[in-house]
């Protein structure tokens, strides 16, 4: 599809509760995904898929500082572009601590200590590093 950060507004005001929520590959920007961050519709997420958006570090530290976070076992953010402050975010905050499945792959971080190094990540159990 091509949804437009338009798009992600519109689901961050939506009055479902969602469990899963798939937007791969659509045309996200940073604020459209950061808007879903804070939405009442995504506070019980099991699983957000977010790849190949192309939307920022500051999309993926919208989601590392939000509680909604702490709900979702499957996150993917892939194709992103991403660099070491969204990772070191992401590996810092405590809200990371139910993810089993966490896709990174085809971004542009270096810096892979945060994640190894990170008290949160226990119960992480794929890492999803390619490209």
């Amino acid at each position: 599809n091509q949804i437009t950060p338009a798009g992600a507004q519109a689901l961050a005001h939506a009055q479902w509760t969602l469990e899963s929520l798939d937007l791969e590959s659509n045309q996200l920007d940073g604020d459209g995904v950061a808007a879903l961050a804070s939405a009442q519709s995504c506070r019980k997420l099991r699983s957000l898929k977010l790849g190949w958006n192309r939307c920022g570090d500051a999309a993926a530290i919208a989601w590392a500082n939000s509680s909604a976070l702490a709900s979702i076992r499957e996150l993917d953010l892939s194709g992103n572009d991403l660099t070491d402050a969204a990772i070191a975010a992401l590996a810092n905050s405590p809200h990371v601590a139910n993810l089993r499945k966490l896709e990174l792959s085809s971004n542009n971080f270096t810096d892979i200590d945060p994640l190894v190094n990170s008290p949160y990540l226990k119960n992480l159990r794929k890492l999803n590093l390619y490209g």
